[in-house]
């Protein structure tokens, strides 16, 4: 059994940890450029969000080079047909489920909104899929 090593470990729980700072300052960053999101009070939070997306940036880059440096350390990934067709079955297959899944929700969700609302299937659809309230 291989031993583990420690410092991809600790890169990894670093990795994971900036990845939370980018999702949950993205809220933030969509409140600057969006007008009346969260009122005038945010306006002193603009500098700290900023600060949060610029350090944690690296963690996506950093994910995917980790991946590559695991998927190629085992001898059996050195044939790309294999490996290729390991990765589709395990995550090709069920990403494209749930975008589909995912869509159709969305799209119904929005179709119910707007009959709820009283407006019509061709005002909902003519409106981008978004319904106003």
């Amino acid at each position: 059994m291989k031993e583990r090593e420690s410092n991809l470990d600790l890169l990894r729980i670093i990795a994971t940890i900036a990845v939370v700072a980018v999702h949950v300052s993205g809220y933030y960053a969509s409140a600057i450029t969006t007008q009346y999101w969260l009122g005038d009070e945010y306006t002193s939070h603009v500098l700290t969000t900023s600060l949060y997306r610029v350090v944690s940036s690296f963690a996506v880059p950093v994910f995917v080079m980790l991946s590559g440096k695991f998927a190629l350390s085992k001898p059996q990934n050195k044939n790309y047909k294999y490996y290729y067709k390991k990765e589709l079955c395990s995550i090709g297959i069920p990403m494209l489920t749930f975008t589909v899944l995912y869509f159709l929700y969305g799209n119904i969700r929005n179709l119910a909104t707007g009959l709820i609302s009283h407006k019509s299937v061709v005002e909902i659809m003519a409106g981008g899929g978004q319904v106003n309230s």
